[in-house]
């Protein structure tokens, strides 16, 4: 959640100073403890904006943001772990992105994104948020039984004024969340959001 927050906040930074900045082809922003921020902006027509962090001890910390005018494409890293967002019209789902999950046909990707963790294989976390229309109820019995039959244990399931949710767990790192809330004038029009952790 931290690692979102700072994305976000970076990227709302990245557009004032696009705003202010016209013309310049980069820019260096210094912090008051000795850090700074530089942001390229020699590629802005083309719709991408390359922005390095460095922190007062020498850590470096990289932003990416991408636009084609259909989708955007948001990606960081510190070294450490990596980020990747997806948003938009061309959005496709994560490599890693269990190849029998039940998407409903016709669902519409709406975002995706992907957290790894550079210092360990195979510790990530996609995240996916898909619109599609449907029977509430059999696309929660869809997600049961993928993590019944993934090794999941279920460890909650909720109601909540018709938007319904489960969790599930396997061994002591990996998870299984998802979220179902209908339209409250059309039942059958679903927005879901679906979470998937994998530290092996």
């Amino acid at each position: 959640m931290e690692k979102m927050k700072k994305v976000l906040s970076i990227s709302f930074l990245i557009m004032l100073v696009m705003v202010f900045t016209i013309g310049c082809s980069s820019i260096t922003i210094p912090g008051e403890n000795g850090e700074e921020m530089e942001i390229d902006l020699s590629e802005t027509e083309d719709g991408n904006v390359d922005v390095s962090m460095k922190a007062s001890e020498g850590n470096e910390e990289s932003f990416e943001m991408s636009s084609d005018g259909e989708s955007a494409t948001i990606s960081s890293s510190d070294g450490e772990t990596s980020f990747s967002s997806q948003s938009g019209e061309n959005v496709s789902l994560p490599k890693s992105f269990p190849k029998d999950f039940p998407m409903p046909s016709g669902a519409e990707l709406i975002a995706v994104s992907e957290m790894n963790d550079l210092a360990r294989e195979g510790v990530e976390i996609d995240s996916v948020s898909y619109n599609f229309s449907g029977d509430i109820n059999k696309a929660m019995d869809d997600f049961k039984t993928f993590a019944e039959s993934n090794g999941y244990e279920i460890v909650a399931e909720t109601n909540i004024n018709g938007m319904l949710t489960i969790q599930a767990e396997k061994g002591e790192n990996e998870y299984f969340s998802g979220s179902l809330i209908p339209e409250a004038e059309d039942e059958t029009q679903i927005a879901a959001d679906v979470q998937i952790g994998s530290p092996n």
